[in-house]
């Protein structure tokens, strides 16, 4: 099975009446089809919000094949909370130069 990432989103008017759309959630699904991605997203989104019917919540939704994992600190450098000097932090010497 493939792995989709599936996105609902609510369309909305701004202040000045052009539309938008708003991200309300995104889920990611194993399926066989981006249709059926779509199907087990949606009752998942109802499941997740304790609604009857997704549209509630969301106007449309977008599916697109989910894309591969990299895992922490193999491709960028170390992960999070791995300890690095920061670049603004002061120097720590043994001599008292300020003295």
């Amino acid at each position: 099975m493939k792995r989709f990432r599936v996105k609902f989103f609510k369309h909305l008017l701004d202040t000045y009446g052009r539309h938008f759309k708003t991200l309300q959630g995104k889920l990611e699904v194993e399926a066989k089809n981006p249709a059926e991605a779509e199907m087990k997203a949606e009752h998942q989104f109802e499941r997740q919000r304790d609604i009857p019917d997704w549209h509630i919540r969301a106007d449309t939704v977008e599916t697109k094949p989910a894309k591969k994992r990299v895992a922490r600190g193999t491709r960028h450098g170390p992960g999070k909370g791995a300890s690095r000097p920061s670049p603004m932090s002061p120097r720590r010497s043994g001599s008292n130069d300020n003295l």
